[in-house]
């Protein structure tokens, strides 16, 4: 679990587990949603919320004290890397308004060792791309469930 402060300055908890993830799409979704494309979207957008939650109060002289924070951050952005990397073609094409050269920029920095990579990049990410990023993937959940109606 990781800490981070509040606007009223109180800590608060924030945590998510893999099997927690797994319920709530269980539990959420009817079983026709669950497809590998649909649950790569949904872990995009699980990720880049939860960078959002990482970074979102704290300057980046605290995100360059807090390791804690940067493991989160390096943790969720391998994750979606690895989401963006086994999406489908089809999903691609059904997709074409999607911002895809930042989908890809991102598994780049994947494929860099996140613990090497200069911080002000992995912040420029999670601070600027990944807003934009979230909002994409949350648009484009919205596009494939009218799809797979």
């Amino acid at each position: 679990m990781m800490t981070r402060k509040t606007p009223g300055g109180k800590r608060q908890g924030v945590q998510i587990s893999d099997r927690n993830y797994e319920v709530l799409l269980k539990v959420l979704l009817p079983e026709k949603y669950h497809n590998e494309d649909f649950d790569y979207l949904i872990d995009i957008c699980v990720h880049t919320e939860l960078i959002r939650l990482y970074v979102g109060e704290i300057r980046f002289s605290e995100f360059e004290e807090y390791t804690a924070h940067q493991i989160l951050v390096g943790e969720s952005i391998r994750k979606i890397g690895s989401a963006i990397l086994n999406l489908s073609p089809d999903l691609r094409k059904r997709n074409l308004q999607t911002d895809w050269k930042t989908l890809d920029a991102i598994c780049d920095i994947v494929s860099q060792n996140n613990r090497d990579n200069d911080l002000a990049i992995l912040w420029d990410y999670c601070t600027k791309k990944m807003p934009v990023v979230h909002e994409q993937i949350t648009q484009m959940i919205n596009r494939e469930l009218a799809f797979m109606e």
